[in-house]
């Protein structure tokens, strides 16, 4: 990718295997202009959709940064489980996609995501959520109380995938959405982030979001899920030139107005804003 500058340059090894190239970004000025191909989910509302000409919070941030570095956006909709290959593979300059900044790498299991690649922000604190259809459940459950592990459905690549019971099915979360929402199913539950949930069953389908809790336990999951922009590891400056670029977008009334526009069946203003973006993380 042209925006890109590699370090190593590829290398002949034994019978015509190369090996690999590390890359970074060479300039911030350079990478954020011309076309940016930004990854985006493109099913969510509220968020980003449609997938051709999306609107909701996460375009509106993708818009902002648009029209502060002058360059033209092409939308490339990824699945939760295809953000990190994107952005290593050079098939994306930045995500923008409901990314957590923490939490194990799709691409490289074990690891956490930040070890491949590098973030910008944070632009947005969320909390994982179950969204229930109380109908199918009386019907799976008998009436009894909870969700059978069996019955829940978490989107590959997510940290609701690392954070939910063994037992639980995974597969894309347009899929869990699928099957949640079909009615000859026995998905009666599917556990992400909050923000995605409630926006999702205002829109799609109904059905309540809960917060989600360990099992015999009073504590959410997790509460302090942190969006940040995608980058390619090893991007310090990119980071860094982001980051203030989305410190503008929280305090400029930009952040505001996407939320009041886009999220509007969200609430708790106050708790999803975080306070700013600190450069120095980027390191």
């Amino acid at each position: 990718m042209k925006r890109l500058l590699p370090l190593l340059a590829a290398a002949a090894v034994g019978a015509g295997s190369l090996v690999a190239v590390t890359q970074v970004v060479d300039s911030p000025a350079r990478y954020l202009s011309g076309t940016v191909v930004i990854g985006i989910n493109g099913t969510l509302p509220g968020w980003s959709e449609p997938k051709d000409h999306p609107t909701g919070f996460d375009a509106a941030l993708a818009t902002f940064l648009a029209e502060k570095y002058h360059f033209d956006i092409s939308w490339y909709p990824l699945a939760p489980n295809e953000r990190e290959n994107a952005l290593v593979d050079g098939v994306v300059d930045l995500v923008i996609a409901n990314f957590s900044m923490s939490g194990e790498s799709a691409r490289n299991p074990g690891q956490q995501r930040d070890q491949t690649i590098d973030f910008a922000g944070p632009y947005f604190r969320d909390r994982s959520g179950v969204l229930v259809d109380s109908t199918k459940r009386a019907k799976v459950t008998g009436g009894k109380p909870g969700i059978p592990a069996e019955n829940l459905c978490v989107g590959s690549g997510t940290t609701g995938e690392e954070n939910s019971n063994h037992q639980a099915r995974r597969m894309p979360q347009a899929e869990c959405f699928a099957a949640f929402s079909d009615v000859n199913t026995d998905t009666i539950g599917v556990m992400t982030d909050q923000g995605i949930l409630t926006e999702y069953a205002a829109a799609r389908s109904g059905g309540k979001v809960v917060p989600a809790f360990w099992e015999d336990d009073d504590h959410p999951i997790n509460d302090k899920e942190f969006y940040g922009i995608g980058i390619p590891d090893g991007s310090t400056a990119l980071c860094q030139e982001l980051t203030r670029a989305i410190n503008e977008f929280l305090t400029n009334g930009r952040w505001g107005s996407a939320f009041s526009t886009h999220l509007t069946h969200l609430g708790e203003k106050d708790f999803h804003k975080p306070d700013e973006s600190d450069p120095s993380r980027c390191v």
